[in-house]
């Protein structure tokens, strides 16, 4: 064997005993650990909460629009009907991005009245921040889970 192993070794070996042969027989308890105080809850409750409220608020706002717009086109041929029955369902069932393209092909290939327009206008608004509130409440969401809070 060459030196450095001969050397090493007895080195090794005495290192071992003093370590395993204190001389103090008393035990020390490891160090207090401290928790870390928690983030403030309110702050991700307050944000989950606004989003809901602004759901809930665009939502009720766009369901009386719907209805609105239902009564608009009584008088309108079936097809168009048909097709603003489907927007209006696919708006209820939050599946904004169908029920606005379905909106905006009535409003191109239709010939419609003035409140017709107008109200077409007002639900595609109604359509448009339901998807953006929809969009900000998952968001928050999705923070809020990720976050160490509450677990």
């Amino acid at each position: 064997m060459n030196k450095l192993t001969w050397i090493s070794i007895p080195a090794i070996a005495v290192a071992l005993v003093l370590a395993g042969c204190g001389g103090s027989k008393e035990t020390s308890s490891p160090p207090a650990v401290e928790k870390a105080p928690e983030a403030p809850k309110p702050a991700a409750a307050e944000a989950t909460k606004t989003a809901e409220t602004s759901a809930q608020e665009a939502e009720a706002a766009g369901q009386d629009a719907y209805g609105k717009l239902l009564n608009a086109f009584e008088s309108a041929d079936a097809t168009t009907r048909s097709s603003v029955q489907s927007a209006v369902d696919l708006a209820k069932a939050a599946k904004y991005s169908e029920a606005l393209k379905e909106l905006q092909a009535i409003a191109a290939k239709t010939k419609l009245t003035p409140e017709q327009e107008q109200l077409l206008k007002d639900v595609i608004g109604q359509v448009q921040k339901q998807m953006a509130s929809s969009g900000v409440q998952g968001a928050v969401q999705d923070a809020t889970k990720s976050l160490p809070i509450g677990k």
